[in-house]
């Protein structure tokens, strides 16, 4: 998810500056499943002190507590564990302070299958984050496309329905859809799905893309590289700054105009239909939202 406000989390972008989304997605694992998301692969910079790994198996049963929570990044650098099942600015628990060795600022972000956070820099580059204690460790990712400004949106889902197994999902208005591989950070380009926007995903394997010039959410079918109109929010277009998450099968959308404006916290509920302002302000400026496939799967109906 990249940052873009939606509290759905959808990761922001921040268009204060050129045109850019973050991301928040929310839910695909940068590891792949391999494990290496976790933070064993060569590729990362190793197992720093605040990263942990979850079991091999599949199920809830091998996640680790950090992984079922959902994950905001703000414009200042500082994370935030969000907790949906709390009211108000009470479910907003800071971590810490990033400190990713970068000229560039915070622009996506999304959430591996053992809570480990993965943040993209509008400098092009791709960084580790604890979401147990904010450290930061540099990746060997190289961005396909290369500018002074980059913008990628980011998402992990399922690689099959309840399978303790993920894949990093990002769209680019560069390249369009692509997935990362781990541990090489080997991008695999797939085409379609050109502009800026957000991705999510969860445990259910479905993956979902937020558009922040026209508000619109979608989900994609990565087979043929289209999307299928789910719902307009109501007064989101162009927004700001946004990002967006998905709990339980509900998005969580954080939007805001710009840096300086607190977000306001959105929930869609995609069975209801209904779109619900959460938190009118939440005291910062998100650009990047995310969650594992760790996070409760969708109410079955």
């Amino acid at each position: 998810m990249r940052g873009r406000l939606l509290c759905l989390f959808w990761t922001a972008a921040l268009l204060t500056f050129p045109p850019s989304g973050c991301s928040c997605e929310a839910g695909t694992s940068a590891d792949g499943g391999s494990g290496e998301g976790g933070g064993n692969g060569a590729a990362d910079s190793g197992n720093g002190a605040g990263f942990q790994t979850g079991g091999n198996g599949g199920g809830s049963d091998n996640c680790l507590a950090e992984a079922e929570l959902v994950y905001v990044l703000s414009y200042e650098r500082q994370l935030y564990s969000f907790d949906p099942n709390l009211p108000g600015l009470q479910a907003y628990k800071l971590i810490g302070t990033l400190d990713c060795q970068s000229i560039g600022s915070p622009q996506s972000m999304s959430v591996d299958k053992n809570g480990i956070a993965y943040v993209f820099y509008d400098s092009g580059e791709l960084f580790r984050v604890s979401t147990l204690d904010a450290s930061c460790n540099p990746t060997t990712y190289v961005h396909p496309v290369p500018s002074a400004f980059n913008q990628l949106g980011m998402g992990f889902t399922a690689t099959s329905p309840d399978a303790f197994d993920d894949q990093l999902f990002v769209v680019s208005p560069d390249f369009g859809l692509a997935t990362i591989a781990f541990p090489s950070h080997e991008v695999s380009e797939l085409g379609g799905l050109l502009g800026a926007a957000e991705l999510t995903g969860g445990p259910d394997a479905k993956l979902f893309h937020f558009a922040a010039d026209s508000a619109s959410l979608s989900e994609v079918s990565v087979a043929s590289l289209t999307t299928t109109p789910m719902h307009t929010f109501n007064g989101l277009q162009g927004t700001q700054a946004w990002a967006f998450s998905r709990y339980a099968g509900n998005f969580y959308m954080f939007t805001s105009a710009g840096v300086g404006f607190g977000s306001t916290c959105t929930i869609f509920d995609p069975v209801a239909n209904a779109e619900t302002e959460r938190d009118a302000d939440i005291g910062f400026t998100v650009v990047g939202a995310g969650q594992s496939i760790c996070v409760p799967p969708p109410v079955p109906q």
